[in-house]
């Protein structure tokens, strides 16, 4: 994706004469994660990318996709058959060091962080590793693990509510870190599946596009005038 991003730079030169349409499908293909490299790459490029991340409900990732510490060694990627992806990450073996860490670009608005997960290991109640969720480095929701989800299967756990602003530099997205901690404890912590969390946007209005699509139509029609002909002198 990121060798993609780089050759679309390379071609941004032709991007003015690509209809409106044809941006969207491009922005559609960008993963969520590339999609801030994406829209640095030219001015239509970021209108692209705004009116997409913006026509949607929910962001789900992978619990693949995350950043593990003793990648490999401890935790485990394993086949699985109810989750959505295919797979999931398990602790298998007991350490005392867990660390997993994931970023993720959002749009301005109000969200729910859940995590689709189960537990069938054990967590010493001395030391017990929290989720995080920090917007723009800033800690906004913190909460123990779930202990008492044990051996029920996998759940869909609420992490609870937060608010990601506007972004004061003008891009279309704030970045978001989503993390599960703990390593300051001696006692080893193992059993633990992760398959997926998901960020849902409470505040989701579905005709957000259309409005941002439509704003975009009459600032062209202001400057070049409706019929293509320009109204600067």
């Amino acid at each position: 994706a990121c060798c993609a991003v780089g050759k679309l730079g390379q071609m941004s030169s032709y991007f003015p004469d690509l209809p409106d349409e044809i941006m969207l499908l491009i922005a559609q293909r960008v993963p969520p994660e590339k999609m801030a490299n994406f829209a640095l790459v030219c001015k239509r490029f970021k209108e692209a990318a705004y009116l997409t991340i913006l026509n949607r409900r929910d962001w789900t990732v992978s619990a693949i996709k995350c950043h593990y510490t003793h990648d490999n060694t401890y935790w485990n990627a394993r086949e699985e058959p109810d989750s959505i992806f295919g797979s999931v990450k398990y602790l298998a073996s007991s350490v005392c060091w867990v660390e997993v860490r994931h970023d993720i670009p959002l749009p301005p608005g109000h969200y729910r962080c859940t995590w689709h997960m189960k537990f069938d290991g054990n967590v010493p109640s001395r030391e017990i590793p929290h989720f995080d969720v920090q917007v723009g480095g800033i800690l906004v929701l913190s909460k123990p693990f779930p202990e008492e989800i044990r051996r029920q299967g996998y759940v869909d756990w609420d992490l609870g509510e937060f608010d990601v602003p506007i972004s004061p530099t003008g891009e279309p997205t704030t970045p978001v870190h989503v993390s599960l901690l703990e390593f300051s404890s001696q006692y080893g912590k193992h059993g633990i599946f992760l398959d997926y969390y998901r960020m849902t946007r409470l505040d989701y209005d579905p005709l957000a596009p259309c409005k941002a699509i439509q704003a975009a139509i009459s600032r062209a029609e202001e400057e070049v005038g409706p019929c293509g002909g320009s109204r600067r002198s």
